[in-house]
């Protein structure tokens, strides 16, 4: 029987580069708020992981929109953390009214009024998740919605809708794999919903599934389904030495500019030496995908793993606890978080922790179009946060984030 040995590196290679690396960059806050249940309140999971914190946020024309998947709520939010629409399940929140509706001249008031006025809407939200805004600060959300699930090809359960919402919390429409509808009756439910964004022409792009059988569908403004694709490893541009190897998708993000779509692919190679299977990693790709063209258009980056050297911290106990009596071990592979309407490429590394495992300080990497460096800084969380959110890239090249301390979400910006 062969046995599987995975030798790891990994690190960005910063090659020919002469950009100095800015030192210890804190995160800035932009505002916080307490765990719990109530209206402005956010909920985690407590039986679980922090790690597993129940929160989704994107970042559209000066709000921030938040789906809390405990308290089964949405909440738009302006940059000095001042609540002004609340989406909510009326069985969470049955004190609440709703005044979003008919109880507005909606003619007459302009998110310009939304400091002297708090909006409050009713849906029955069921475990909120992926969220994203438009332009014109739609909303879209997933929601589960049990009571009309079905069985696809494979017997898996599908129960996840899109709801579209308008500025002022009213939904417009479900939208489903074969478009959007009011009626849930007519639109067909999704398996699992990774991902949603909205694109610079207010099409929505919907991932479904996992990363090696991933879905891609692209939506209209109005709902109608323009595209429907599977990406697959099997259309990315190989070389020989490529197509001996094993090839991991790492992640997908949609792109801003129309039709197109980030992947990031791993690359390992294989070979036999005693009756033994050695796999090392190579390196990792981000590649372009056009959805219109259904095809790999551009490599855009390629990053490279390396060791760091333990020989020189052999006398510390901090780290002969962490890792015995290693002399290298791998660096973590940097995290791609996206690209910018200006193409700029943006990564982040953790940096490989000497005292605990819980990574707290990493490295940003901004990089052209054409793949050169342009900035690096070091950041750093407070240390006395027991987690932090995965990076989110906005359209103009500001990366948050949220960190949980205490009792007390907290959304930050880390390269400010």
């Amino acid at each position: 029987m062969k046995r599987y040995i995975l030798i790891c590196l990994s690190i960005l290679c910063l090659i020919g580069c002469n950009v100095r690396e800015k030192k210890n960059t804190q995160v800035k806050k932009i505002f916080s708020f307490p765990i719990g249940y109530d209206k402005e309140e956010l909920g985690l999971l407590p039986e679980k992981s922090v790690s597993e914190a129940a929160l989704d946020f994107c970042y559209n024309n000066g709000f921030f929109y938040i789906s809390d998947k405990i308290n089964n709520k949405i909440l738009k939010v302006t940059e000095t953390g001042v609540v002004v629409l609340i989406i909510y399940n009326q069985s969470n929140y049955p004190h609440l009214v709703p005044n979003s509706s008919d109880a507005l001249d909606v003619d007459s008031t302009s998110d310009e009024n939304y400091e002297y006025l708090k909006l409050y809407s009713s849906y029955s939200l069921e475990q909120p998740g992926a969220i994203t805004a438009d332009i014109e600060k739609n909303i879209y959300v997933v929601n589960r919605e049990p009571m009309h699930k079905k069985y696809g090809e494979q017997n898996q359960i599908e129960d996840e809708f899109i709801l579209k919402f308008d500025s002022r919390g009213r939904l417009i429409y479900k939208i489903g794999k074969n478009g959007s509808s009011k009626s849930v009756a007519e639109v067909e439910p999704f398996n699992y919903i990774s991902k949603v964004a909205t694109d610079i022409n207010n099409n929505l792009i919907v991932m479904e599934g996992y990363s090696e059988d991933l879905k891609i569908y692209k939506y209209s403004k109005d709902g109608e389904l323009l595209y429907q694709t599977l990406l697959s490893k099997n259309k990315l541009p190989l070389s020989k030495n490529e197509l001996n190897g094993v090839i991991l998708l790492i992640d997908v993000i949609p792109g801003y500019s129309e039709d197109e779509i980030l992947a990031n692919y791993q690359f390992i190679s294989r070979e036999i030496s005693n009756s033994i299977e050695l796999f090392q990693l190579e390196y990792e790709k981000i590649f372009r995908y056009n959805i219109k063209e259904d095809k790999f258009d551009k490599m855009l980056l390629k990053t490279s793993p390396e060791y760091e050297d333990l020989s020189k911290l052999k006398f510390d106990p901090a780290v002969m606890e962490l890792y015995g009596d290693m002399k290298k071990i791998q660096r973590p592979m940097p995290t791609f978080i996206g690209c910018d309407s200006y193409s700029n490429i943006y990564l982040y590394q953790e940096k490989l922790p000497l005292d605990s495992l819980i990574i707290k300080d990493f490295r940003l990497m901004k990089y052209n179009e054409n793949g050169r460096i342009e900035s690096l800084r070091h950041v750093r969380y407070s240390h006395d946060i027991v987690y932090n959110s995965d990076m989110y890239l906005t359209h103009n090249g500001r990366v948050l984030s949220y960190v949980v301390k205490e009792n007390e979400v907290t959304f930050v910006s880390v390269n400010e």
